[in-house]
């Protein structure tokens, strides 16, 4: 009888050795805890992507006008494309047609500014400002700087990138 009393106790621990029901719960509940912080932390990664293909884009465009400046003398000194400056023209001073089209459009989306207020881009376009040197929008040359504005899609927010030669 002894020996059956020894036997009974090893046998329940046998069948104690699996997890109960709410043990898995818990373990269900914190994996989608998890889950959920990682999807909300990288969930905006898409206009992230696309806000830096604006400040790339932006960049490009910069470098090339500045090229410009430097090559393309006038008359009346050298200069920065004029806000009376067509697209088309524009978009042949930008060797890199890519950089003229902002992400998700499929045709340039420079806007040429004819208003010193003009600073205000949607995210799907590049506001260019060419000015005088009092600041006021420069519709014939010599245009002695420029401003280029474009919008973050994540945080709302305008950004400007000016001209080298600040005269």
């Amino acid at each position: 009888m002894r020996q059956l009393a020894a036997i009974q106790p090893s046998s329940l621990r046998v069948l104690q050795q699996g997890f109960t029901i709410v043990e898995l719960l818990i373990v269900i509940v914190v994996f989608m805890i998890v889950a959920a912080i990682s999807i909300d932390a990288n969930g905006n990664y898409q206009e992230r992507a696309r806000d830096s293909e604006r400040e790339a884009d932006t960049q490009v465009i910069a470098n090339n006008l500045e090229r410009y400046y430097r090559t393309q003398p006038s008359a009346s000194g050298t200069t920065y494309p004029s806000a009376t400056t067509s697209l088309a023209n524009m978009s042949t001073y930008i060797d890199n047609s890519d950089a003229t089209i902002a992400p998700g459009q499929s045709d340039i989306s420079i806007v040429m500014a004819t208003t010193a207020g003009d600073k205000t881009p949607l995210s799907s376009q590049y506001i260019y400002q060419a000015l005088n040197v009092d600041g006021t929008i420069c519709s014939s040359v010599p245009c002695a700087r420029y401003k280029l504005f474009y919008k973050y899609e994540v945080t709302g927010e305008v950004v400007s990138r000016d001209s080298m030669r600040q005269q």
